[in-house]
């Protein structure tokens, strides 16, 4: 048995994805497992399509085993973002590979990017002391220092994202082996459609704005097969005027106090951010006049939505990973699981309701999901239950 992690988001799953877990399985792969991010996303945005849903997309498509990215890593900077997947897998015992995707399609090349980044690291944070943000202070600093093609690398997104997968590996001392499969089609920044079968998330969204079914083409069948029964019921396209009300409504019973608390607040922003919330009429409005070269419009979306949902500094204090959660599995998921049994260094679950039990940092991030969930469900078209956290089950296939 060889088993591969994948963490994403799959917002919503397409064909890049389904080409990335049969690369991924065409590199010795028997069985793999990924790690999927929740309701809301890592740019701060509410997901166009529920995690269960997308739990069920990657199931019909390649993946064995679907475990839960806790929604405080969901919406947590990159780094975040890669360690608290990286620590799942790390944590299960059983993971051989991490497989990502990348522009650079070149494992070693980018493995000695991150060693070169992690000795220039005393540079970079006296660059961004000067007033830049993260990403310019970085490939800045390779460029003076004569790093012409790492500096390159480094201007592509999934290339960005591969480094902090490769980071959080060493961070941690994993002996889990990082391997990269290069990104076909679109870009993953891109907004339009590019590519007559891969287009970029993004795009497909943009897509899916006008006509969700719009979206076929550049789906797996079942996965665009979820996406129909999700349309059927209701629960998306989400409403984002209720979602944007209920988060904005959120927003304004905090304090400064509270908001400097909020993961990603630093340097008196809580101040500013306080000003905005209690001026302004929309989340899009906050996000506009608190945006700025040091802080982008995704970090400020991330600190938004983890203020309205209760993402404090002190729950990700130390980067525990509390609990391992299932959202989905077939027949080679349960025989991961059986030997995650014998080799999980934290504890197991397939319910909601047995998270609490396990301590108090388990209770804490989940009280978040809860939040985070409870929030989204207000989006659907029949606006949902409270609790879905407890009642909706888990996939089996």
């Amino acid at each position: 048995m060889k088993i591969a992690g994948i963490i994403a988001e799959y917002n919503p799953f397409h064909n890049g994805h389904k080409y990335q877990i049969e690369k991924t399985r065409e590199m010795g792969a028997s069985h793999i497992v990924c790690i999927l991010g929740g309701n809301f996303t890592q740019r701060g945005d509410f997901s166009c399509i529920s995690k269960t849903a997308k739990a069920k997309m990657a199931l019909l498509n390649g993946a064995d085993l679907v475990l839960e990215l806790p929604h405080v890593y969901s919406v947590g900077s990159a780094p975040d973002f890669a360690l608290g997947g990286v620590k799942i897998l790390d944590n299960l015992g059983c993971v051989d590979m991490l497989s990502f995707g990348s522009e650079e399609g070149d494992i070693k090349a980018l493995i000695n990017l991150a060693n070169i980044l992690e000795s220039l690291e005393g540079e970079l944070n006296l660059g961004m002391g000067n007033g830049k943000g993260f990403a310019s202070a970085r490939q800045t600093l390779l460029y003076e220092k004569g790093y012409k093609n790492e500096g390159d690398i480094i201007s592509h997104p999934n290339n960005i994202l591969a480094l902090e997968y490769i980071t959080a590996l060493k961070k941690i001392g994993s002996k889990i082996n990082p391997q990269t499969v290069t990104r076909m089609g679109s870009n993953y920044n891109d907004e339009s459609v590019t590519n007559a079968k891969m287009a970029s998330a993004t795009a497909i969204r943009n897509v899916m704005m006008n006509n969700p079914l719009d979206a076929e083409k550049y789906m797996p069948d079942m996965a665009f097969g979820i996406l129909k029964e999700e349309i059927e019921k209701g629960r998306t396209p989400l409403n984002s005027d209720v979602l944007n009300v209920a988060i904005l409504s959120r927003l304004r019973t905090l304090t400064p106090d509270q908001i400097e608390n909020v993961m990603g607040v630093s340097e008196g922003l809580h101040n500013s951010i306080y000003k905005e919330i209690r001026r302004c009429k929309n989340v899009e409005e906050i996000v506009a006049n608190l945006t700025t070269k040091r802080y982008t419009s995704s970090r400020i979306r991330r600190i938004l939505i983890s203020a309205a949902t209760g993402v404090t500094k002190e729950i990700l204090e130390g980067k525990e990973t509390p609990y391992i959660r299932v959202l989905g599995r077939n027949e080679k998921g349960d025989e991961i699981l059986k030997l995650a049994k014998q080799t999980a260094k934290i504890p197991i679950v397939q319910r909601g309701a047995d998270i609490p039990a396990i301590g108090q940092k388990a209770a804490e991030f989940f009280s978040v999901e809860c939040n985070a969930t409870d929030l989204y469900s207000m989006g659907f078209t029949e606006m949902g239950n409270c609790d879905l956290e407890y009642t909706e089950n888990i996939y089996s296939k």
